[in-house]
């Protein structure tokens, strides 16, 4: 079994039947993934880690909504995986913003961390649209900062345009 199916197993498992949104966290998790393989396969002077990075999509909730650990994670798909999914693991903070702050400045060190983020951030903001969903407001607010910690000029610039259209729509609904 690859580190992918591995990693798609052991999330699946962990999470059971959590909810995500008005989704299923395995429907959350399918699109986050799909969208990393979609970036890395027309991106593909970018495909050194790829599989390593599908694999923490696959396990970037993990941490923050079951009980499994950054060393479980650690001990069953080696530190660099582990490493992934903690850089976007929430931080402490008494609020979303505290957790946030508290969380890109970890993501930001590392280019396989702010593709899952972006991708996760790419399927929340698109099911908050297609579903209109209470969150939209609070994505549209996020937005700024979100890219202000994250964005690197010149890396994935493609998966950036699209997270400022769906800024655009989340502004007015």
């Amino acid at each position: 079994m690859n580190v992918i199916e591995k990693a798609k197993d052991f999330a699946i498992r962990y999470h059971g039947s959590q909810e995500h949104g008005c989704l299923t966290i395995v429907d959350h998790l399918t699109a986050v993934t799909d969208k990393l393989k979609q970036f890395y396969r027309e991106n593909n002077n970018d495909v050194a880690y790829a599989d390593e990075t599908i694999a923490a999509g696959w396990l970037h909730d993990v941490i923050e909504d079951t009980p499994v650990t950054y060393q479980d994670l650690g001990g069953v798909f080696g530190f660099r995986i582990a490493n992934i999914v903690d850089a976007v693991t929430d931080g402490e903070g008494k609020n979303r913003l505290e957790r946030h702050m508290n969380t890109y400045w970890r993501t930001r060190e590392n280019q396989q961390a702010i593709l899952v983020k972006m991708c996760d951030r790419w399927h929340n903001q698109k099911r908050s649209l297609e579903n209109k969903e209470k969150y939209a407001s609070m994505y549209a607010k996020e937005y700024i900062y979100f890219k202000f910690a994250l964005y690197r000029p010149g890396r994935a610039d493609v998966l950036w345009d699209e997270l400022d259209a769906q800024y655009e729509q989340l502004k007015n609904v």
